[in-house]
């Protein structure tokens, strides 16, 4: 979770970010099932009542990875937006969420995935994920799609709403061989590589 420890954090939220960070770490070398919020606790000395404070389970801490990880990627476009728009955008960022995974790890992820496919999808969280009233980094995407369609890039027939859950299932479908490989091949440039392939598809005209 990406929040600078010094003194202009506030307290809370310095000790909401070592309990993340012990929490991610504990469960990248053992296993979500083999962590619990005692060890979790220890590692990062703090009490159960801390953790409770800021998170309502153990589940809630991998629960945080959507949200930090939004947050990360919302200040990674404001720097690649610095360029004209362009599908490209989608690519770099595509490398950079398989960076951001490898950084979580493979038992992390796997847990993620998991925890995913054991959602009640009445509660709205899975629906929410594509909502762009809901995730304003989402919201983000879609205005740099809308203007990569208005300037021709992208075929004018394609939603955004199509376009993004099928990236994502891109995304999460090398995610998910990638753990099924125990983490042995370069994520990154694999997503990279798929991503390349899926946005083509979307091209007015075929680039080699």
């Amino acid at each position: 979770m990406e929040i600078q420890t010094n003194k202009r954090v506030p307290r809370g939220a310095r000790t909401k970010k070592k309990i993340f960070d012990a929490a991610i770490e504990l469960i990248k070398t053992k296993g979500y099932q083999n962590v619990t919020i005692d060890e979790i606790c220890a590692a990062c000395n703090v009490t159960k009542g801390a953790f409770y404070y800021h998170f309502s389970t153990k589940e809630s801490v991998i629960e945080q990875i959507h949200l930090d990880t939004d947050q990360i990627v919302e200040r990674k476009i404001a720097q690649l937006l610095k360029m004209p728009p362009s599908l490209k955008i989608f690519q770099d960022m595509s490398y950079f969420y398989g960076e951001i995974t490898v950084e979580r790890g493979v038992e992390v992820m796997r847990h993620k995935l998991h925890s995913s496919l054991d959602s009640d999808p009445l509660s709205g969280g899975y629906h929410n994920f594509f909502d762009p009233e809901k995730r304003p980094v989402l919201k983000l995407f879609k205005s740099i799609f809308q203007e990569i369609q208005k300037n021709g890039e992208v075929i004018q027939e394609v939603t955004f709403e199509y376009f993004f859950r099928h990236l994502i299932i891109t995304y999460n479908g090398v995610v998910l061989d990638w753990c099924c490989s125990d983490g042995s091949y370069d994520l990154p440039s694999e997503i990279e590589m798929a991503t390349q392939r899926y946005l083509k598809s979307f091209q007015t005209k075929y680039q080699d």
